[in-house]
């Protein structure tokens, strides 16, 4: 898409008597760059972050490309080309960025260097090969000296322990951090201090070793200028998170890195008990990861990468623009996703040099030094668990708030996001009670581990009833309708509801369900079973203090107190009935005949 304003101004004659005196370099020319940036000012609407002017003259009707990042790429729709206007002209570029911008179209203003005239056009992106004068941006807006403060929340900057405690060697938890950046112009500070933050927070507060922390970010080791620090100033992005001495960014944002790291993963999955995946980026509407060199990692490329620790319990963050386009893409058992924002959205910043919203707050509420958080134990159980800190998040994220974007969550299945936190916590629902049952009288079972208020409906397998039920517990008890005096596997007792509109069933097994008295059966009917000598009793999973009885004279018992019995077989022409009497785990008696010989 691409806007075309005319803008002519007659503030042009006021900086015509400047054209005698120039003495830079520019001074051939009736107007400088620093008199185009004055014409160019009231244009602007708000202070003017994100500016650039090129630092030679752009030649009348020149052809330009343009693109995302000011890259064009011929198979990408969003590049194009344009023309310069039938004048020669210095180019000052407002670049967007949407995630404070709200926009992807950068103003190119065009300024006509005799008449002061003004072209402005909108383009997607920003055109590409100008050599661009930082310092003439600066001596316009801020003279010598600095860019003034912005409302960067700089009250609200981690206070995170500059010093490691404990011994986390054993540890099975994991992370990787990536920041693409795109290029050094893209790549600005906030990138770097979202990583460093969610870096100290796993580090210094949650125990996890420096060595688990893969940090994949911009240009990785290199001592290039990579980082857009502030505006119209560069640096090279500091290689140490937590001024320890030892630099923690391995590697640069390449799909050819990323794949790196998670084989090296994969041979350790055996010890990886959890594995935080957390990007902080550009995003692009194709619904890519922007990497530095711009080149991006798709939604699909991304989850080729996890599935190498398929099994593994992951948590993946992602705060790029059109993040949201990666929920369905990652869904995989033992996941949850959250992301800053929708498949459509942008996401936001509180500025160039701070911190992104979203992901500011998702790592405020995994920070313990922040004493408030309590309040973000919505089911009281204890610990903040992912679904409970995306919640907190969402909450104090004032763009998610007004609506300018709508983070998105998953997890699979629905119940593992509140269930376990990034400290390898773990809290998942569990039924408890009693592993035997009896038909003659009821005992309670419970679930714990569900957020409050959650509705449960109780039920179980044909040989258990199950009667008082409520949210929390249910009263169970033997209904066999038959003649069996113990019933073993499959019985359970199962605990019924919805998170997320999604159901879930916890369910507890029962060892087996009994039912006392005195049971005779007839020949050949396998209860108690054997020849020659030696039976057995069909096991009674359990039961105690055998006691084996013969009802023909000719038989004697030889052995006594197990499952197994020795028998003398005297020769007999009546039929032969084997009893044997036992004690089920709840302590009521059975008594069983069978007839074993004829």
């Amino acid at each position: 898409m691409k806007k075309i304003i005319v803008f002519c101004t007659a503030l042009c004659a006021i900086y015509s008597f400047y054209a005698c005196e120039k003495e830079n370099a520019d001074s051939k020319y009736a107007i400088s760059k620093l008199e185009a940036l004055e014409i160019v000012k009231p244009l602007l609407n708000q202070w003017p972050d994100n500016l650039v002017i090129s630092r030679s003259t752009i030649p009348a009707n020149k052809t330009l490309k343009y693109g995302p990042f000011g890259h064009y790429k011929s198979s990408d729709p969003n590049s194009g080309t344009t023309k310069s206007p039938n004048f020669k002209s210095w180019l000052i570029v407002r670049i967007a960025d949407p995630q404070v911008d709200d926009v992807w179209e950068s103003r190119h203003f065009f300024v006509n260097v005799e008449t002061g005239s003004v072209q402005e056009k909108s383009l997607y992106g920003y055109v590409e090969g100008i050599t661009w004068d930082d310092e003439t941006i600066h001596q316009a807006f801020y003279g010598n000296g600095k860019s003034p403060e912005y409302d960067d929340y700089s009250s609200l900057a981690p206070t995170t322990a500059a010093t490691k405690s404990g011994d986390f060697s054993s540890s099975g938890k994991y992370a990787v951090i990536i920041s693409g950046g795109a290029d050094k112009e893209n790549n600005w500070r906030r990138y770097w201090n979202d990583c460093q933050y969610i870096y100290s927070v796993l580090n210094h507060h949650l125990g996890y070793d420096d060595s688990h922390i893969y940090c994949i970010v911009s240009d990785g080791t290199s001592s290039g200028i990579d980082r857009h620090v502030d505006y119209g100033s560069y640096d090279s992005s500091p290689l140490d998170f937590d001024n320890d001495g030892d630099n923690d960014i391995q590697y640069s944002a390449t799909k050819n890195n990323i794949s790196t790291v998670f084989n090296i993963l994969q041979a350790q999955k055996p010890n990886i008990e959890e594995l935080l995946v957390f990007v902080t980026d550009h995003g692009d509407l194709n619904g890519g990861i922007c990497l530095w060199g711009n080149s991006t990692l798709s939604p699909s490329e991304l989850d080729s990468e996890l599935d190498k620790l398929a099994g593994v319990k992951m948590d993946i963050v992602l705060g790029q623009c059109y993040s949201g386009a990666f929920i369905t893409p990652l869904m995989g058992h033992n996941r949850t996703i959250s992301t800053a924002c929708s498949a459509t959205q942008k996401s936001h910043a509180m500025s160039q040099t701070s911190y992104d919203h979203f992901l500011y707050w998702w790592t405020f509420a995994h920070d313990p030094f922040n004493y408030n958080i309590s309040v973000a134990d919505t089911n009281n159980d204890g610990m903040y668990s992912i679904k409970e800190m995306f919640e907190y998040a969402v909450d104090n994220d004032p763009k998610a708030q007004d609506g300018s974007e709508t983070p998105q969550y998953s997890s699979t299945p629905a119940i593992f996001g509140y269930t376990h936190d990034l400290n390898a916590n773990n809290n998942c629902p569990v039924v408890s009670g009693p592993n035997h049952l009896s038909t003659t009288f009821g005992q309670s079972f419970t679930i714990s581990g569900l957020p409050s208020g959650t509705s449960v409906t109780w039920t179980s397998s044909d040989d258990i009833a199950v009667s008082n039920g409520t949210n929390t517990s249910v009263v169970a008890t033997g209904n066999i309708q038959d003649y069996s005096q113990y019933i073993s596997f499959p019985n359970y007792v199962s605990a019924n509801f919805s998170l997320e509109g999604d159901p879930y069933i916890v369910t507890k097994n029962i060892t087996a369900v009994w039912q006392p008295g005195y049971y005779y059966r007839p020949y050949g009917s396998g209860t108690i079973y054997g020849g020659n000598g030696h039976y057995t009793l069909t096991e009674p999973l359990g039961a105690s203090g055998f006691y084996w009885m013969s009802e023909n004279s000719a038989w004697q018992i030889l052995t006594q107190g197990s499952i197994d019995v020795q028998v003398s077989e005297g020769t007999t022409y009546e039929p032969v009935n084997l009893a044997v009497s036992f004690t089920n785990p709840l302590g009521e008696t059975i008594a069983v005949s069978e007839c074993v010989k004829l």
